[in-house]
């Protein structure tokens, strides 16, 4: 004899009611069962940190979250850590080593994590009782070499329109990445860098380093125009061929001199282009 099985509507139906209440378990206010974290990262607003080794992070318990805390490590160690022991023991280390975040259940706090080199991994917990959730964000962390300090001075277009005379500057460089960066430090403010990238021009010129600006942000603003970028003159004209020593940013290898060409412009429009310098201190 065969033997049938059958499905009824009304199976159907429960069975359907109980996937939507699982999937929407720990998202609905008040239906959590399980502490939950979630968190957001941001760029530091404030000026006391850096953004090349500092990130914001928003962080937003739930109702059943009682307790969070939070541990900053290498992303390597981590893992490590993870293949040696499991997550849950990960979990527990953030508890016990790592930070407590002041942020009550259903509640949303901001915290800064600082002085952050390299790949890192931030792992948050919520915590009630013997259960707990983690969340994580990934930041990493650049390391920045001074080649020199010298003298940033700016040209007559940029005076007019950003208001800037000479600054003084370090000149950097940065090669945790395939692409060397580099930057003038604190150009436009604390914080506030001008950052350039390798060109890697198939012919390069001896003994200087071309470098390509691409659109960037500056904390100043132009009138009801708002906020006042800079870039490159090949990025201006969409043409590589301004990538030379009349018109481009050049670099001298051992960093005493450098010849800035950019273009400052708003949303609207352009606000004209012209040639800085920098020049480093002579060596004592």
């Amino acid at each position: 004899m065969k033997r049938y099985s059958y499905i009824t509507l009304a199976t159907i139906l429960a069975a359907g009611f109980f996937t939507a209440c699982e999937e929407e378990e720990g998202t609905a206010p008040g239906n959590d069962s399980q502490p939950r974290v979630t968190v957001y990262s941001f760029t530091p607003d404030d000026e006391q940190y850096d953004s090349d080794n500092d990130v914001k992070v928003r962080v937003a318990a739930n109702n059943k979250a009682q307790e969070i805390y939070y541990l900053a490590e290498t992303s390597d160690a981590v893992e490590s850590f993870i293949k040696a022991n499991g997550e849950n023991a990960y979990y527990d280390k953030v508890v016990s080593s790592g930070k407590k975040v002041d942020v009550k259940p259903a509640e949303t706090g901001d915290i800064y994590v600082t002085g952050l080199y390299g790949q890192n991994t931030i792992t948050f917990v919520a915590v009630n009782g013997s259960t707990h959730n983690a969340a994580i964000v990934d930041f990493f962390g650049y390391t920045w070499t001074t080649i020199s300090e010298g003298t940033y001075t700016f040209s007559e277009k940029a005076t007019s329109r950003v208001g800037l005379e000479k600054v003084a500057t370090s000149f950097q460089v940065c090669k945790d990445e395939a692409v060397t960066r580099y930057r003038f430090k604190d150009l436009y403010g604390i914080g506030k860098h001008l950052v350039m990238t390798d060109a890697e021009l198939e012919q390069p010129v001896e003994g200087y380093s071309f470098v390509r600006i691409f659109a960037q942000a500056t904390p100043f603003s132009y009138g009801s125009y708002g906020a006042i970028n800079v870039r490159d003159l090949a990025e201006w004209q969409g043409d590589e061929s301004y990538i030379n020593l009349d018109y481009g940013c050049v670099i001298a290898e051992n960093g005493s001199y450098a010849q800035i060409f950019v273009q400052y412009y708003v949303s609207a429009g352009s606000l004209g282009y012209g040639l800085d310098e920098y020049v480093a201190k002579k060596a004592e």
